[in-house]
C-alpha cells in the first residue's frame, strides 16, 4: 500500500509540473543556420493574477528569460557567436516607441539572456548573431505579451 501511494504521489507531482511548465518556441532560418527562441510562458487565471492551479499560459510582462539555440547545417549547435537582442514596440497611440536591448550568455549549449516586456502587445525581437570570420545575421521574431 505504501508502495502504491508514493508511485501515486510520484505520477501526481511528474503530471502537474508537466502541465504548468510551458514554452513558447518560435524558429527562424537563416540560410544554412538554424535559430531557436524560447520563452517560458506564465500561467495566469481569468481575473489576471499568476496561478499555478488554473488558467490560460501567456508570454507575460514584466521580467522573462528568454532562451537561444543556434545550429548550423549539419544541426551542430553553435557556441563560439557573441549575442546582442534587440526588442521593441512601435508607437502605440500617443506613446512614443519602447527600444531595449539585452545581451545573450552562454550557458552550455544554449544562450540566455533577459528581457523585460513593460507593456502589453506586440513586441518586434530582433536577434544578432556575430560568428567569428562571418558576417553579421540576424533573425527576426514577433511575440505577444499579456
Amino acid at each position: 500500500m505504501k508502495r502504491f501511494l508514493i508511485v501515486i504521489i510520484f505520477m501526481t507531482l511528474l503530471t502537474t509540473g508537466s502541465v504548468y511548465a510551458k514554452t513558447e518556441e518560435m524558429v527562424s532560418q537563416l540560410g544554412d543556420m538554424t535559430v531557436k527562441l524560447t520563452m517560458e510562458m506564465t500561467l495566469h487565471k481569468e481575473d489576471g493574477h499568476h496561478s499555478s492551479l488554473q488558467g490560460e499560459h501567456h508570454n507575460s510582462m514584466g521580467a522573462n528569460v528568454v532562451e537561444i539555440n543556434i545550429y548550423n547545417s549539419d544541426g551542430k549547435t553553435i557556441t563560439d557567436a557573441k549575442i546582442k537582442i534587440s526588442y521593441s514596440m512601435p508607437p502605440v497611440n500617443n506613446m512614443p516607441p519602447m527600444k531595449y536591448t539585452s545581451r545573450a550568455k552562454l550557458d552550455g549549449d544554449t544562450y540566455r539572456a533577459n528581457l523585460n516586456f513593460s507593456m502589453k502587445g506586440e513586441w518586434d525581437i530582433v536577434v544578432y548573431i556575430m560568428e567569428p570570420g562571418k558576417d553579421l545575421a540576424k533573425a527576426d521574431f514577433k511575440m505577444h505579451i499579456m
